[in-house]
């Protein structure tokens, strides 16, 4: 599945990805090579989106690197 036809990144997370030089098509590669669900994915980026949406500067959760990786690890 492609889960950019079904996930479609606010411009806002584009944004903040790329002030943080992350890649998005990195990240969904990597959900990719570890999630086997589309679902699960979804839930991911969608969970991005809304520490990104609460403040860039001072997320509640931490970094989004500290988010995938307790993500990955549950």
């Amino acid at each position: 599945t492609d889960i950019l036809s079904i996930y479609h990144p606010s411009e806002e997370v584009l944004t903040y990805l790329k002030q943080k030089k992350i890649e998005f098509k990195n990240i969904l590669e990597g959900i990719e090579m570890n999630i086997s669900e589309p679902i699960e994915a979804i839930r991911i980026l969608k969970y991005m989106e809304e520490i990104q949406r609460v403040s860039p500067f001072e997320m509640k959760h931490g970094t989004i690197d500290d988010v995938f990786l307790n993500i990955m690890e549950e």
